[in-house]
């Protein structure tokens, strides 16, 4: 048996008070007949002030500029008006209620414009969100790589993506470079996935985390110069494959002098009886510090770098990539939300915020307060406040280690990409950026700016 559900005034009243809209009703003379809660909040006025009132009257005394209402009672017809209420814009639109032929009432829709605004860009945003998304799947080409490694662009991530794509089919030693959390290891599995050994074992050696008495046992097995290699160690488990070694200047040193022995097999391809296949290895090696130091030093051999800097490959700070991060918020935004079926977004306040922090854990970094906000925010909406609890106050920081001019230059690409947003040409820039517009086309020759007007 199917329930009845009785509609009363009492209940329709509630839902007109939970409406986002104002709702204003007047009968066919222009007294407040009905006044909402949303109403009260954009008018400033409250219900006892309102309810019957008559509209010519409150538009006499200034307390209203203008009336829709009254326009519609005087037309008969729908009209919509802009209208300065205190210190607010304010968006109505006036509805006539015929009953045979004769006006009944009038129904007056309204909105504050700045949440209009807001609306127009969180729409706006998603767009861009959403764009950014369609083009990077429609870029993916290899099946088993992190999503986030091919957003390029930037022209600091092109290069890089160029050379990349370029040197990954060959099997020269390269050597990737780069801050903590840039996703080096990310792009040493891009390098094997886009190569001919794609199909064979890829295997990391992190030589910061595994023990100096493990390390070398596990590297090399019982490897002697002259049987070969050990079919329990990892550079046979290598073999037709790629090695990876991450942080190669935490290494001990005997493990160090044994790899030189074992590349001297790899780059000349000796066939020595009982050595099998030394020369199908193909090598990675990846560190963030000051290589040529650590070589200095004598903390890393200079005969066993020489081997594998073959190619460097040096993977940019977000500092660098400031056209890509818009990109990567979106990917790991849409990641975790299908990771925990939620549909989070970013208030555009939210977006700008983190657009201007300086991520000095770079992209390992971003993964982590995506996925923290999408976990930790209580609203679809994750404002500016959410993100503030989450990174404090550094979101101004232009990164670690950056000087004044790197700092300023980096400052002035920002406002530059965020004044073309604002502009529809070349010229409307120019005069936003208050500069001439052949400066400022130097400048963003100079920085290697894509820019995209509305």
């Amino acid at each position: 048996m199917t329930a009845r559900c009785n509609i009363t005034k009492s209940f329709l009243l509630k839902v007109l008070d939970e409406s986002q809209q104002g709702v204003h009703i007047v009968d066919e003379e222009g007294n407040t007949l009905l006044y909402n809660k949303t109403a009260e909040a954009i008018d400033g006025m409250t219900k006892k002030e309102m309810i019957s009132k008559n509209m010519k009257d409150l538009v006499d005394c200034g307390t209203f500029s203008t009336s829709v209402a009254l326009d519609v009672i005087k037309t008969g017809e729908v009209k919509e008006v802009i209208q300065n209420i205190k210190d607010k814009t304010v968006v109505a639109t006036g509805i006539p209620i015929y009953n045979k032929k004769k006006l009944e009432a009038v129904v007056v829709f309204s909105k504050d414009s700045k949440m209009l605004e807001e609306m127009v860009l969180q729409m706006k945003n998603l767009l861009i969100d959403n764009n950014a998304i369609s083009e990077y799947l429609s870029k993916q080409q290899v099946n088993n790589y992190r999503e986030d490694m091919v957003i390029a662009n930037s022209k600091a991530m092109k290069r890089t993506m160029k050379l990349i794509e370029r040197v990954a089919r060959l099997d020269t030693p390269i050597f990737l470079l780069g801050e903590v959390g840039v996703g080096k290891t990310m792009f040493a599995e891009y390098i094997h996935n886009m190569s001919l050994r794609s199909s064979e074992p890829f295997i990391k050696i992190d030589c910061s985390a595994i023990p100096e008495a493990i390390i070398e046992k596990e590297l090399f097995g019982s490897f002697d110069n002259d049987a070969g290699l050990d079919e329990n160690s990892l550079l046979y488990k290598a073999i037709g494959g790629t090695l990876f070694f991450d942080e190669i200047a935490d290494m001990p040193l005997s493990c160090q002098k044994r790899m030189v022995y074992v590349l001297n097999k790899l780059r000349f391809g000796e066939k020595e009886q009982g050595i099998k296949n030394y020369q199908n290895i193909r090598i990675l090696s990846a560190s963030n510090e000051n290589v040529k130091k650590n070589v200095s030093s004598g903390r890393l051999r200079k005969d066993l770098y020489y081997k594998l800097n073959i190619i460097q490959v040096n993977i940019p700070s977000l500092r660098e990539r400031y056209e890509d991060i818009l990109s990567l918020i979106a990917v790991f935004l849409n990641k975790y939300n299908r990771v925990y079926l939620e549909k989070k977004m970013l208030s555009p306040k939210g977006k700008k915020l983190l657009l201007n922090y300086g991520w000095p854990g770079n992209v390992s970094e971003m993964e982590n307060v995506i996925e923290r906000l999408v976990v930790t925010s209580e609203r679809d909406l994750i404002k500016e406040e959410d993100i503030i609890e989450l990174i404090g106050d550094g979101y101004m920081q232009m990164g670690e280690g950056a000087n004044l001019k790197e700092k300023v230059e980096h400052y002035e690409k920002r406002l530059i990409l965020e004044y073309s947003r604002q502009s529809s040409c070349m010229k409307e820039l120019s005069m936003l950026a208050g500069i001439n517009e052949s400066t400022l086309r130097k400048k963003i020759t100079r920085y290697g700016i894509n820019i995209t007007f509305n």
